[in-house]
């Protein structure tokens, strides 16, 4: 048995401008009259920056709170802690 297929509704008004989703950068600069390939490089080159720099803002976060964990660590092994003695017997 084939699946019905699904209308669209048509019952209510046509979506005005406020309701349409912002066109993506590259359509935004194709609209303007970039050639297409320039507008691809440039949304490239763009996407490849915002990437890289949400990349290292994690491994900086990461690697400060791995920094932090390793001087607890070294101060919970040191003669004389809590720690030690649950290591060294």
């Amino acid at each position: 048995m084939m699946a019905a297929r699904l209308q669209p509704n048509s019952s209510g008004p046509p979506p005005s401008s406020e309701m349409r989703a912002p066109a993506p950068f590259y359509e935004r600069m194709r609209a303007r009259g970039r050639r297409p390939a320039v507008a691809a490089a440039i949304a490239v080159g763009l996407s490849s920056i915002v990437i890289v720099a949400v990349l290292a803002g994690i491994s900086s976060l990461l690697v400060g709170r791995g920094v932090v964990l390793a001087g607890a660590l070294i101060a919970a092994l040191s003669p004389g802690a809590p720690a030690r003695e649950l290591v060294v017997e």
